[in-house]
Formats: C-alpha cells, structure tokens, sequence
C-alpha cells in the first residue's frame, strides 16, 4: 500500500478554522452534509466518521493507533494495522490523481499535533462543538470530555467543577452554543444580553475565515460568561435564572483574574454602544 502524501497545507500541524460565525454558517452546516446532523446516521461512512469523533470526544487526543484499539478491542496487530492506515486517510482524505478527497483536518473539526515521531489528533473547538450537537452526549460525557479538554479551553473547561457547583446542571446550556445560536438578537426582554453578545460578534467579525484557537477559546468564554450572568429565562422561570446570574456572579468577584479578564471585555462592550450612539447622534441628531 503506497504512503499516505500529506497535503502541503496541512504539514504545520496547525487548527485551520474561523470564528464563531464561521462555525454557524460553513462549519456546522458542512460537517451536516458530511458526518450527518444526528447520531443517527445515513450512512455506513457517517457512522464511521462519527465513531472517531465520539473516541475523540471522551479520550482526548489519541494516535490513529490507539483509536483503532479503541475501537476494534482487539490485541491482533495486524487488524489494528489496517483500521489505522484507514483512519490516517480519514483524517487527511485522499490526493491520488484520480481520487482525491478531503479529510476532518480540512473541514477544521480536527487538529493534528506533533508528538515525537508520530501524530496525534484531537477536536478543535469547532470539533467539541459538532460533538455536544450532534453526538447527543450524556451529562457524564460532557464533564469526562471537559476533564480532557480543560487545557482547550481553560476559561470553563478548565474550571469546570467550580461552575457546575455555582449553576448546577445550567452549565450544559453550552448546547445551546453547539447548535449555532448566538443569541445577538435576544429580544427586547434581553436587552443587555442583546447589547454584549452582539459586540461579541462584532469584535470577532473579522476573524471568519481564520483565528487562533486561543482567541477562538476567549469568544466562547465571552459567550459562555455573558449567557450565565445575563440570560434570563421565561417568567416561570426567572427565580432560577436570577439564582444562577446571582451565583456565576458571586463566583467571578471571589475570582480576580476572571474578573479583570471580563471587565476588560465588558468595557469594551460599553465604549462600543457609547461609540455607536455618538455616530449617530451626529450624524442626525437634528432629529432629536
């Protein structure tokens, strides 16, 4: 069997993904066509594909050689050997002259690191994302996946425990993320809310196409924080609500360099709307 070839922009090992709108409008919608938009797949080939992102979902980053353990449970060296040659043009896809396809690295979902002689892959964010929608993962798989991806996104994986324990089971309405909503247009009940997510999309807008993944893992923390401090839920349910903006709120004072971090974004947020009044208070304040 000839050599995989590693296609030239994928040797710098490096997440190639956008923003948060990027993952809600190309991202999420591509990897639908392509992996299905359930855990009940259509094809042999999605489930497949959605059984490597499930390994990857709750074991962190692995080898192609330890996914084919994983998956065929099986000491036989020389079945391990072909699931993982099959999985490594998975993740690539194929660039012979008459067959060429492209693999989970190009799409984003996936990022390849070097470790020694060999690779090892694991999700991107928009990866994490595409899982917690699709994959219908259990409450216990939600918090064994942020054990392994705490060091991803360290601003709530990273500190997981204590927010379960300040917002209790509202700390999985990160789903609500997973599914592409980006609450900017929250409704006149949500007015702050609004205000803050839509500077949220505002600052990021330029990074569509490409951004890092450490300023992509800063837009979801914006995103998660700004939702548990300033989301409120249905009147049957705004003591809950109040309860748990009351809690992440106590949680970020005992903190302060999560508090430093979001105060910094939060006067952003308020010299943006301030900025934007000034425009057009000048431009027709005749009007007024």
């Amino acid at each position: 069997m000839p050599k995989l070839r590693v296609p030239p922009h994928l040797k710098n090992y490096d997440a190639q993904y956008g923003n948060l709108a990027s993952y809600k409008h190309y991202t999420r919608p591509a990897a639908y066509r392509l992996y299905g938009s359930s855990s009940n797949a259509k094809s042999k080939h999605q489930a497949g594909m959605q059984d490597i992102l499930r390994i990857m979902f709750a074991n962190g980053a692995c080898t192609t050689w330890d996914m084919s353990k994983l998956m065929l449970r099986t000491s036989d060296v020389s079945l391990i050997r072909t699931k993982e040659k099959a999985y490594r043009r998975l993740f690539l896809g194929r660039y012979d002259t008459k067959k060429q396809s492209g693999g989970m690295l190009d799409l984003g979902l996936v990022v390849r690191e070097k470790k020694g002689p060999y690779s090892s892959y694991r999700l991107s964010l928009h990866g994490i994302l595409y899982c917690m929608d699709v994959l219908n993962p259990s409450r216990s798989d939600v918090d064994r996946m942020a054990r392994m991806y705490a060091g991803v996104l360290p601003k709530v994986f990273g500190r997981w425990e204590a927010l379960k324990s300040a917002v209790g089971t509202d700390i999985y309405k990160l789903r609500i993320l997973a599914k592409g909503i980006l609450l900017d247009n929250a409704g006149s009940g949500n007015a702050q809310l609004c205000e803050i997510m839509s500077f949220l999309q505002t600052k990021y807008a330029r990074r569509f196409e490409s951004i890092s993944e450490g300023d992509l893992a800063d837009q979801i923390s914006y995103w998660f924080y700004t939702f548990m401090m300033y989301y409120k839920s249905a009147s049957s349910n705004a003591r809950m609500s109040q309860g748990r903006i009351d809690r992440t709120r106590r949680m970020m004072l005992r903190d302060p360099e999560m508090r430093e971090w979001y105060r910094r974004f939060f006067g952003q947020a308020v010299d943006h709307c301030r900025e934007r009044l000034r425009s057009l208070t000048e431009d027709d304040g005749w009007i007024l």
